[in-house]
């Protein structure tokens, strides 16, 4: 965190550590969630079952390489594994939501007759909800125990309270 990658490798090759991080290319990610689409389409296949759908829909190709057998929770991006685990349905659903709630934050900037502490807020509000849903995103998809459909609700709950 402080000292990047740099510092990481300094420590990890003093240490003798060696760690390797891969996930899906977006484009088997995709033929994943499309081969799921034409099986359930509407509501997917269900919370946290992305690895399941990998196994099944897998490209050919990864047969061939050393990451035969592994299992992935999730695809290239939250999106995408949304879609394969959530359907069309989920898909649109998180398409509306960044949707209203960029036009909410936008239509409020420019709104007439804002004092610059309201505008202060606003952005303060936005720039907060935007980090907050980028972080919440990089720690469910680090933590292949946490399960990345549960990010919705988590806002809304925190919303709501």
């Amino acid at each position: 965190m402080l000292g990047g990658s740099t510092l990481g490798s300094r420590i990890s090759g003093s240490l003798g550590i060696s760690q390797v991080e891969v996930r899906p290319s977006w484009g088997a990610t995709w033929d994943v969630a499309m081969a799921t689409l034409k099986t359930d389409p509407f509501f997917g296949v269900g919370a946290n079952r992305f690895s399941t759908e990998w196994l099944m829909n897998k490209p050919e190709g990864i047969n061939n390489t050393l990451f035969w057998n592994t299992d992935f929770n999730y695809g290239v991006g939250f999106i995408p594994s949304f879609i394969t685990t959530s359907g069309i349905v989920g898909g649109l659903g998180i398409l509306i939501f960044i949707g209203l709630f960029l036009w909410t934050a936008v239509r409020t900037l420019f709104k007439q007759g804002n004092s610059p502490f309201s505008r202060y807020l606003v952005l303060s509000s936005l720039f907060g909800s935007v980090y907050l849903w980028v972080f919440c995103h990089h720690i469910c998809t680090e933590c292949s125990n946490m399960d990345i459909d549960l990010i919705p609700f988590w806002s809304f709950h925190c919303l709501a309270s």
